[in-house]
């Protein structure tokens, strides 16, 4: 409820910055539904892989939005009038290229982000004028009982020093590595 009136405090405009697994796309739906009962056009979504978008149109439907945005890849968004949007929804708000930004410049954008960092911040308020007006660190939701406390474990293996490259990579992105595991 905090992040929503965040959101609303700053009409619709600004970074949340919030951790992985807290529920950024409920919070974006209680903000929409909201927005919508003010606003006549409609709503925008981005993300950058077609995964999350496909992860948006699922908590679409457990949510029971009537007024589903257009969701689109954020490669896309040149190929739209970003005119007919009266706020965008930047999901992964610090993977936008600069291209990207340039399109979104003067725009009512909405930021999420669960990873970004403080130079990212920086570009992204001097390019899109947004600053984070929410914050809820991994430590917070650990705190809160919303999400598990994390353990690191360190896994060892042996690594040989033979001179050899073998291919590695995919064929998208190939590259030479020197040991086989």
């Amino acid at each position: 409820h905090n992040a929503v009136k965040a959101i609303l405090a700053n009409g619709y405009k600004g970074i949340l910055d919030v951790a992985p697994r807290v529920g950024k796309s409920k919070i974006a739906i209680d903000a929409i539904r909201l927005y919508n009962k003010t606003n006549r056009k409609p709503v925008l979504i981005t993300a950058p892989f077609n995964s999350i978008l496909e992860s948006w149109q699922a908590e679409f439907q457990k949510w029971g939005l009537k007024d589903i945005p257009t969701i689109i890849n954020q490669r896309s968004l040149e190929k739209l009038d970003l005119n007919d949007y009266s706020l965008i929804i930047c999901d992964e708000v610090h993977t936008l290229s600069d291209k990207q930004k340039d399109l979104l410049e003067g725009r009512q954008i909405l930021g999420f982000s669960g990873s970004i960092s403080k130079s990212t911040k920086k570009k992204l308020d001097e390019k899109l004028n947004i600053t984070p007006i929410f914050t809820y660190s991994i430590d917070q939701a650990i705190e809160d009982n919303i999400i598990s406390d994390y353990n690191i474990k360190v896994i060892t293996c042996n690594l040989d020093y033979k001179i050899k490259y073998i291919p590695g990579g995919s064929k998208a992105k190939p590259f030479k590595t020197t040991e086989y595991n």
